[in-house]
């Protein structure tokens, strides 16, 4: 079942892309009015922290969500997969700044998978427009830039209640 989860955002990061492009034909920075950040139509998340990945999330313009786990709940492998009308997918990408694309296509230094502590994967997709965000730190999530723990906080606190009710609809159906 982990590999298949995995598979699932592998093919989704595919499909996002592999990176924002050359900084040079496309720059992002702070000085770049937040109107000017592209619109999305699908997201995701990936946090492994100890190289156990504790938090995914796949949002789609179409009410598409997928989601495995918390941050603050590394027992939780719970994989939910389905369709909302909620606006989750707006207001996740609403949240998507030009502080945030700045990360866009940097090589961190710390991004070596066998000693980082946390490693955060981020894409973003129109269809024309991707966007991918590594970033790895030898530590906690808590030491990830603020832009990046914030934007995946926020998107965790936004799909929470759905995340819940799934998580709620399986206990009850299968009381342990």
């Amino acid at each position: 079942m982990k590999h298949k989860i995995r598979f699932l955002f592998f093919i989704a990061s595919i499909v996002v892309f592999s990176s924002c492009g050359d900084r040079a034909d496309n720059p992002v920075n702070d000085s770049t009015p937040a109107a000017e950040v592209p619109k999305f139509e699908m997201l995701t998340i990936s946090v492994d922290e100890s190289n156990v990945n504790t938090l995914m999330i796949l949002l789609a313009k179409d009410g598409t969500i997928n989601r495995k786990g918390t941050l603050a709940d590394t027992s939780d492998h719970d994989f939910f997969m389905g369709i909302t009308r909620e606006p989750f997918f707006d207001n996740v990408d609403s949240a998507i700044t030009t502080e945030l694309l700045s990360y866009c296509s940097l090589t961190h230094p710390e991004c070596d998978t066998t000693i980082a502590d946390c490693k955060v994967e981020l894409s973003f997709s129109s269809g024309t427009v991707g966007k991918n965000i590594t970033y790895c730190v030898e530590g906690s999530f808590d030491q990830l830039p603020a832009p990046i723990r914030n934007y995946i906080l926020n998107a965790q606190r936004i799909t929470d209640p759905w995340h819940k009710e799934q998580t709620a609809m399986v206990q009850k159906n299968n009381p342990r």
